[in-house]
């Protein structure tokens, strides 16, 4: 890409091999040279920023948040063996959910040549579907953040938080914010803050990053999750894997979800930063359980609506390109995320 490149970080954690980042960028339509093959793939310091914006914004446009091997599956198990992870997500052109993804896209971006660490989060009972609770409470480790280092600054890069995450990377300082969608009001935005969290027994010393979205200038920050910067081991994200697919108190395995974010030619001069000037992502369109919503612009509104499993099945494929084979389809038979 060009000839000075970043060093290849080294560490715990393993990367993609250069063929499989060319079949990754190829799965989400990112623009490589072809005319050059054998070149190096490693990104240059000096363009990590501008690259790694316009990466995720791919990322997130083309490979779904989706909890679907917990519903169209026999065996019900989410592995993130990295070659597993690479086989779903590129091979299959599937996505998968917090885990997944964002362990997939730590191995590309350490491919790449990106410093990366991996921590845990916890997850607001704000943002959870159906919540009705008033006060502010934060549960266990159930999510993962990468922490990337592009020139001495720290971002948060999150491809995996459904259609409330963030669509870029986010630097970690206090006060941080910008809009997360579009331009004008009824779309999201984002704010993080460096502070301390309800629950805990000390409200000094233990400062974490809060991170809080909202959809319109008038409505009250929402606490979306909180993370450190311990960084976190395979095996952590091991024990965390098995509580969200396996637990009936973890969502995932109760509500049928899958969404991807929307992007446009970028038609205003009012942007986030150099890397966002041609594309901006405008919305996103989401499946849960029997209904797709768009939510474009700050307007959202029901596409779609099933009756039925063929018409669920029907719509993956429309608007996401996820084609189950017959067993995966007939695996949902019974289970209680089953459309009758």
């Amino acid at each position: 890409m060009a000839s000075e490149t970043a060093s290849q970080p080294s560490g715990y954690y393993p990367s993609y091999t250069e063929d499989q980042i060319r079949q990754y960028l190829d799965r989400v339509e990112f623009p490589v040279d072809h005319d050059h093959p054998g070149a190096s793939l490693l990104v240059p310091q000096k363009q990590q920023y501008d690259f790694l914006v316009k990466l995720i914004r791919r990322q997130i446009c083309s490979v779904p948040f989706e909890n679907l091997g917990l519903h169209y599956s026999y065996r019900r198990e989410i592995s993130l063996d990295p070659s597993q992870l690479f086989y779903k997500i590129v091979v299959q052109r599937r996505g998968g959910y917090c885990l997944e993804v964002n362990t997939f896209f730590a191995l590309v971006l350490r491919g790449l040549g990106y410093e990366v660490i991996s921590v845990g989060g916890r997850v607001s009972n704000q943002i959870k579907p159906d919540n009705k609770d008033t006060h502010v409470e934060y549960g266990g480790w159930t999510h993962m953040v990468n922490i990337v280092t592009v020139e001495g600054q720290r971002y948060a890069v999150d491809c995996a938080f459904g259609n409330n995450g963030p669509t870029r990377p986010v630097p970690l300082r206090d006060g941080f914010t910008c809009r997360n969608t579009g331009h004008g009001d009824g779309n999201s935005e984002m704010l993080l803050r460096h502070e301390s969290i309800l629950g805990g027994s000390s409200t000094s010393g233990q400062l974490l990053w809060v991170y809080y979205v909202r959809f319109r200038s008038s409505m009250q920050w929402i606490p979306a999750y909180c993370f450190g910067e311990v960084e976190f081991l395979p095996n952590d994200f091991s024990v965390m894997n098995y509580y969200i697919s396996k637990s009936p108190e973890s969502w995932f395995t109760r509500i049928l979800v899958c969404m991807r974010f929307l992007e446009e030619p970028n038609a205003t001069t009012a942007t986030t930063g150099p890397a966002d000037t041609d594309r901006v992502i405008v919305g996103d369109v989401t499946l849960r359980d029997d209904t797709v919503k768009e939510r474009k612009h700050g307007r959202s509104r029901i596409i779609a609506r099933f009756y039925g499993e063929a018409d669920r099945i029907a719509a993956l494929q429309r608007y996401f390109g996820i084609e189950l084979d017959a067993a995966e389809s007939e695996s949902i038979t019974g289970t209680l995320s089953q459309l009758r």
